[in-house]
């Protein structure tokens, strides 16, 4: 009679750590961008519904709660402890998701984009008997899944845009800023002197003037060593006169 309970104890044990496994298995096979999925409740809930459904799900997989990691030769324990640990930290940002106003509106605006796709192309109405199906409601998520797909790549985009506006508005913010260097203020300097020497004529230190040079001064009157040409040739002609 003990062996059996015993025997009963272990199955119920092993029975526990399956459905645990199972829960993890899904949670991480879950589409992370749909709290919806990974929660495995539809749109809608309450809060409160939403409170219930992860508090009893995180105490299922807790990884403080669940055994040790899979050892060689068991297949019961599939998933090890830092699997259970993503799994867990992965229920709970569904869960954070869906108690922030805003983004459980932006996934119920991605599922209500994804459901009139579906309605539009296969040109149902919006009280169609098959609306409520589960063959639908799995066509459903996937649709959802692909929405919300193209949603984060566009606000990606939006984002990468947003940084290169903010990286480019930095840049030349800090081009303006900049503080002026020893050597730009020194050409500045040597632009301005080199302006004043074309105004006023002055020469810059160590350099030849940049001014056109003055034509040469005019010869020296002659002296009596140095008498002219002219003054020869009529002194010549005094001669020939006074021979004549």
């Amino acid at each position: 009679m003990v062996a059996e309970e015993d025997f009963d104890q272990v199955l119920k044990a092993e029975n526990a750590e399956f459905l645990k496994d199972q829960e993890i298995d899904r949670i991480l096979k879950a589409f992370k961008l749909d709290a919806y999925a990974v929660l495995d409740i539809l749109p809608g809930c309450t809060t409160k519904d939403i409170r219930n459904i992860f508090r009893k799900k995180s105490l299922l997989i807790h990884p403080d709660k669940t055994s040790n990691e899979k050892a060689p030769g068991n297949d019961f324990h599939a998933y090890s402890y830092t699997d259970k640990t993503e799994a867990f930290d992965k229920l709970k940002r569904a869960e954070s998701e869906l108690m922030d106003d805003k983004q459980r509106e932006r996934i119920d605006s991605a599922i209500a984009t994804a459901r009139r796709m579906l309605i539009n192309e296969r040109k149902w109405t919006v009280d169609h008997p098959d609306l409520t199906t589960d063959e639908f409601m799995y066509d459903l998520r996937d649709k959802t899944r692909e929405v919300l797909i193209d949603d984060e790549l566009h606000r990606r985009r939006k984002r990468q845009l947003q940084m290169a506006k903010k990286v480019e508005s930095g840049q030349k913010r800090k081009r303006l800023t900049r503080p002026r260097s020893a050597r730009s203020w020194r050409t500045r300097c040597g632009r301005r002197q080199e302006m004043r020497v074309l105004a006023i004529g002055e020469n810059l230190p160590g350099q030849a003037s940049v001014l056109p040079e003055a034509p040469p001064p005019p010869p020296p009157p002659p002296t009596d060593g140095q008498p002219l040409r002219k003054k020869v040739k009529k002194v010549k002609k005094e001669k020939i006169k006074l021979l004549g």
